[in-house]
């Protein structure tokens, strides 16, 4: 192994010490950032209560969206056989379909 020269060392010793001294001042600026464990509560009752909140909106909107078509179809089968039978057939045809689809896609998929 080469002996350095003492200027070389000197540098040596002085980049070391220039980055010792930054990474110090770094580690003081930088605040340890994990909450306390009572922000971890807090955040997750707030997240809970946005799913439960979020859960209870689209059951509403299910419900009503169910109410509308059974109407529709009750209607349709006070009005007319016929309007209904066709009803019935579409879908029928319609959820076959989309079975039918998604399960070519999943086939696809693997």
């Amino acid at each position: 192994m080469k002996q350095e020269k003492p200027e070389q060392q000197n540098d040596w010793d002085d980049l070391r010490d220039l980055l010792d001294d930054s990474f110090k001042a770094i580690d003081e600026n930088i605040e340890d950032g994990t909450p306390s464990d009572q922000w971890f509560e807090q955040f997750t009752l707030n997240q809970q209560m946005q799913v439960k909140q979020q859960h209870r909106k689209e059951l509403a909107i299910f419900i009503v969206i169910a109410i509308l078509i059974i109407s529709l179809i009750l209607l349709a089968l006070n009005e007319s056989i016929v309007l209904f039978a066709v009803i019935q057939v579409a879908a029928f045809i319609a959820a076959v379909g989309y079975g039918g689809l998604s399960y070519l896609k999943q086939v696809m998929r693997t």
